[in-house]
């Protein structure tokens, strides 16, 4: 099964996590509902998130997907975001 590796792009905090999934659509998913987690803690915590977007990366170390949090949110609440 081929390894992916998540990196958290915008973010101060350093390091990636890996996981193994049978394509890159199925990494694509894991990224999303990760930044969707990352949202929901930020909005319990009433912190900003300090994230922009969550790289998938495939064992050659390629970005194969990028998930931007902004696309994760509703359109009302991103009007103007860039």
């Amino acid at each position: 099964m081929p390894k992916f590796y998540f990196a958290m792009r915008g973010s101060a905090a350093a390091g990636e996590v890996s996981g193994e999934f049978d394509t890159v659509e199925a990494a694509r998913l894991e990224a999303e509902q990760s930044g969707k987690e990352l949202i929901a803690d930020a909005m319990a915590t009433r912190e900003a998130v300090g994230v922009q977007a969550i790289e998938v990366r495939d064992e050659r170390g390629q970005v194969v997907a990028s998930v931007p949090l902004s696309s994760l949110l509703p359109p009302d609440l991103v009007r103007g975001v860039a």
